[in-house]
């Protein structure tokens, strides 16, 4: 490995130049979802690359001159980072007016097949959004009372659906799942993720 960095190094004489300032490295991190998005688990990986790459440059730079690094500072930087990525938040600001260029994904949580797949529904939601920056992606909790919920509610067969207009047709694909046995099923973000990416 050392050898062949080496070999880059002697035939991009550049990128040594580049690198050895540390914040030149974070546009490249922010920018590598955008490009490693074809499936879910890369995308995942590319996010958390992005996200803890940047803050752990950060730190080094800011704190890597000194004779110790401020501990409280760096444990609240990193406890921010896993908070938004084990705790995703509703990845586009709710607007209760029905808009046909947005994907929603719609739940109720009374519903017991809704609440088995709903973390995953929001993570899918939340790497979406981050690798397709420009992709309007909302929640939609069914139990509100608007326009929006009501028109929803309307057209889809499932409480838990990811629907989208897509060539002038409502279009709707249920994520929420049972067993065999009838007991809820936990879908994976995997496939809401290709989902959400096969209605857009």
């Amino acid at each position: 490995m050392k050898n062949l960095l080496n070999k880059v190094k002697n035939k991009f004489p550049f990128l040594e130049k580049i690198f050895q300032n540390k914040l030149a490295v974070i546009p490249i991190l922010l920018i590598l979802p955008y490009f490693l998005r074809e499936n879910y688990y890369l995308a995942k990986i590319s996010v958390f690359a992005a996200i803890f790459g940047t803050l752990l440059l950060l730190v080094t730079h800011f704190f890597g001159e000194k004779d110790h690094i401020n501990i409280p500072i760096l444990i609240l930087i990193f406890a921010a980072a896993i908070i938004l990525w084990i705790n995703p938040i509703n990845v586009t600001r709710y607007s209760p007016v029905y808009d046909k260029d947005t994907t929603y994904l719609s739940y109720n949580l009374d519903c017991d097949v809704c609440r088995a797949s709903y973390t995953e529904m929001k993570n899918a939601a939340m790497i979406y959004k981050i690798t397709h920056p420009s992709a309007k992606i909302q929640l939609v909790d069914l139990k509100k009372d608007d326009e929006l919920t009501k028109e929803l509610s309307k057209n889809i067969v499932n409480y838990g659906t990811i629907s989208k207009y897509k060539d002038d047709k409502f279009q709707q694909a249920p994520y929420s799942a049972k067993n065999p046995d009838g007991t809820p099923k936990t879908t994976k973000a995997k496939k809401i993720y290709n989902i959400i990416k096969l209605l857009n």
